[in-house]
């Protein structure tokens, strides 16, 4: 799971919603956090950003943290460096259930790769066949997303369903042999 930061208009609806809850009218919140009405207004419907001292006033005044207003747990990690690619390969083998398998192979216009690849045929765990089966999906979106045959919406609702779907399967790490 990963926090990721909300767009604009995603933090004036916190906003505007934790505002309601706690019953406070536009008016009287505005006051509270020294602005005027229409400035809330803007801040609420995403219009305009707000400085980080001002979303913690606001935050403040409504019992909540700033990450509380700013950000959403996701699955997924986030990966930016080689460091986490390494990671990710090196937590996937240490997961029960996963048996990833790393190869070189020849592709169909004949270059040298190495692959890791998961094959459910021949092991008895069924983590390997979600994966496999989730890999084959994988290559159907984002070939189709690439040809341009798949909106980017379809891509995006597709990818969180299947990280929603997989958040539900706990692996346990392999016993140490």
């Amino acid at each position: 799971m990963r926090n990721v930061l909300l767009t604009t208009d995603e933090i004036g609806f916190r906003i505007k919603e934790a505002r309601k809850a706690k019953g406070f009218a536009q008016g009287e919140f505005a006051e509270m956090i020294g602005k005027s009405v229409r400035t809330l207004q803007k801040y609420e419907t995403g219009d305009i950003s707000m400085p980080l001292d001002v979303l913690n006033d606001i935050a403040i005044k409504l019992d909540m943290s700033i990450t509380d207003l700013s950000t959403e747990l996701q699955p997924g990690v986030q990966i930016e460096t080689l460091a986490d690619v390494f990671s990710t390969i090196f937590a996937l083998d240490k997961a029960q259930g996963i048996n990833m398998e790393i190869a070189p192979v020849t592709t169909n216009d004949n270059k040298k790769v190495t692959a890791i690849y998961f094959e459910p045929a021949t092991w008895e765990y069924k983590e390997n066949m979600i994966v496999n089966d989730f890999l084959n999906e994988y290559i159907f979106y984002r070939d189709s997303l690439n040809a341009g045959t798949m909106p980017a919406e379809i891509y995006k609702a597709w990818s969180e369903k299947a990280l929603i779907a997989a958040d539900e399967n706990i692996l346990r790490k392999k016993v140490a042999e």
